[in-house]
């Protein structure tokens, strides 16, 4: 059962109907590759393979990408941020503290100055 689609219908159909004019088109793009497919089969193999091969490379760099940005976050995380518990908030600083930095704001902190102030003061917000 072959149904044919006129190009005055399916513009109608466009304007009218949006979502059906792209389901309907999905489906004769999907018709039309399987019967190139049949008439090329040689050479619709080699294609099909060079597909395949390059959905998988997607995939597999999608995933280290996004491995890869949630470790970067985490690690910004553990480095970036500071906790005031005072407030319950994090602060974030510009740039990870030096050593000598770290011990004075250990040393402040124990001596109750607020954590805003003491890395505003340090230059670190």
């Amino acid at each position: 059962m072959t149904e044919i689609y006129t190009d005055n219908y399916m513009k109608e159909l466009k304007q009218t109907n949006w979502k059906q004019w792209a389901w309907l088109n999905i489906k004769l793009k999907v018709k039309n590759a399987a019967e190139w497919a049949i008439e090329n089969p040689e050479l619709a193999g080699m294609i099909a393979g060079g597909v395949t091969l390059a959905v998988k490379t997607g995939v597999t760099l999608s995933k280290n990408a996004s491995r890869n940005r949630a470790l970067k976050a985490e690690i910004d995380h553990r480095e970036l941020d500071i906790y005031d518990r005072s407030l319950g908030i994090y602060y974030r600083m510009k740039r990870k503290p030096t050593t000598v930095e770290y011990g004075e704001i250990s040393r402040r902190k124990a001596a109750g100055e607020d954590v805003y102030t003491i890395l505003n003061s340090l230059r670190l917000l």
